[in-house]
């Protein structure tokens, strides 16, 4: 999608929304792929020639669009899970929610980066949840091992993405790349995540769900609105809900915790941990 498209689409009114879509789905290419094992995620990098430079754009989670269906369209994640793993052995929260976007997202990064330039940057847009403000990271038990517990796993999954983000975007910044990353919460959005809740949730979300919940088009509003706007244009490092920026958790800010989840997660994934030559360059 070309700079100005993205800024017609942007002077559009609220009311206009359908018609916004519409245009953002005309200009971007769908993948289907999947994160439950480390070796999906790089066949996908290595068949993605919709990822050739000059698209420049990438988000790291599937948009749950559902224009034109009667039924939400599965996200690429899972909530609230009983204990289990992935193919290649992690927690399937932390697999699934956390390591597969960041796998991704660093594959991606030399396109990105290539797809970018001052003043129309490539842009990372990662879709976290209000739940990681419950979130603990528990860097000696990642995997849930010790206690397993499905909200738990949910909410540090939803924080790792948070924290992993933004030291993305310090990564970015003092390398000098024409690239931002941004995290977004979609609020609460009637898909099919819920499948596992507690089943007096699924009751509530069953007969009040209309009222309170987002509709998944408008639950993919603000991931839309971080991917195009003209007003993050070369800012990242932010935590948007509802089109605005707003604080996350406060350990989310801890550049010594950022920096040692990037470095666990480096090891997991099998790829190089620039953050040291990064920062000491």
């Amino acid at each position: 999608m070309d700079a100005s498209a993205c800024k017609h689409i942007c002077t559009c009114t609220y009311a206009n929304k359908p018609a916004i879509y519409a245009q953002v789905h005309a200009g971007l290419h769908h993948v289907r792929y999947t994160y439950r094992y480390i070796r999906a995620v790089r066949q996908m990098d290595a068949e993605a020639s919709w990822a050739a430079p000059g698209h420049g754009l990438v988000r790291t989670r599937r948009v749950c669009c559902a224009s034109g269906r009667r039924r939400p369209r599965k996200g690429s994640g899972v909530m609230m899970v009983p204990e289990r793993t992935t193919e290649d052995g992690f927690e399937e929260h932390f697999g699934l929610n956390y390591l597969g976007h960041f796998l991704l997202t660093n594959l991606l990064l030399d396109t990105l980066k290539e797809s970018g330039a001052p003043g129309r940057c490539a842009r990372v847009v990662t879709v976290s949840s209000a739940t990681h403000y419950i979130g603990e990271l528990d860097m000696d038990d990642l995997q849930g091992s010790r206690c397993y517990s499905p909200h738990a796993a949910y909410a540090q999954s939803k924080l790792a993405l948070v924290l992993f983000t933004y030291h993305l975007q310090r990564l970015l910044a003092a390398q000098g790349s024409p690239v931002t990353a941004n995290v977004v919460d979609p609020g609460v959005v009637n898909t099919d995540l819920y499948r596992h809740v507690f089943w007096g949730t699924r009751l509530i979300k069953k007969l009040f769900g209309w009222w309170f919940f987002k509709t998944p088009d408008e639950g993919a509003w603000t991931s839309v609105y971080a991917a195009v706007t003209p007003d993050l244009e070369g800012l990242g490092g932010r935590y948007l809900y509802n089109e605005k920026e707003t604080k996350s958790l406060a350990v989310t800010y801890d550049l010594d915790l950022q920096t040692e989840l990037w470095a666990r997660s480096c090891q997991m994934t099998g790829i190089t941990d620039v953050t040291q030559d990064t920062f000491s360059g």
